[in-house]
């Protein structure tokens, strides 16, 4: 059919131009606009705080937040979380990390007091506390603090005062993975 590889060549080149010049033209016949302007949702300030998820309440305090220079000094139940909080250093006379989990006596409120996997964590005033309801809620906490540690906020070991509570939505988090059409 073709003698040649040029007029192989030539042939294949004039059939990219005359597609390239078809889609051109569909687009240009296209009435409606592809311009999608603003977008659903809205910003949201998270004041430098990278975390994720984000807590379910985030109270920034007005009051002195905390030097981690020094390390800290695990109290209470902090103490078998060690392992967990390496990522801060751990000296005797830095800030105090505690770890306090709910009793009947607790003074808190309706949401840490009857949902597992829930914490309150304060920062401020030269300590840290962790609220927990159980085990999953002080694991939970502690993602946070590093989180918290980690982010642009911050900077050179000093923390803000804060004062955040999350829950889970659902019986077990995770992460849910949607699609359209036929998996």
């Amino acid at each position: 059919m073709f003698k040649t590889f040029k007029q192989l060549c030539l042939v294949i080149a004039a059939l990219v131009a005359v597609s390239t010049a078809t889609a051109q033209d569909l687009q240009s016949q296209r009435g409606e606009s592809q311009d999608l302007g603003k977008l659903l949702g809205h910003r949201v300030d998270r004041g430098g705080l990278n975390i994720s998820p984000f807590p379910q309440q985030y109270f920034p305090m007005l009051c002195d937040g905390v030097d981690l220079n020094k390390g800290v000094k695990l109290i209470g139940e902090a103490v078998n979380y060690a392992e967990e909080l390496r990522f801060l250093p751990q000296n005797k006379k830095g800030v105090k990390l505690t770890i306090r989990f709910y009793t009947e006596e607790s003074d808190v409120d309706d949401v840490l007091a009857h949902t597992p996997g829930a914490y309150a964590l304060e920062i401020s005033e030269g300590k840290i506390i962790i609220d927990a309801y159980d085990d999953a809620g002080a694991f939970y906490a502690i993602q946070t603090l590093r989180q918290i540690v980690e982010s642009p906020i911050s900077a050179e070991g000093k923390l803000p005062a804060m004062y955040v509570k999350d829950w889970p939505d659902l019986k077990y988090r995770g992460v849910v993975e949607g699609f359209y059409g036929e998996p």
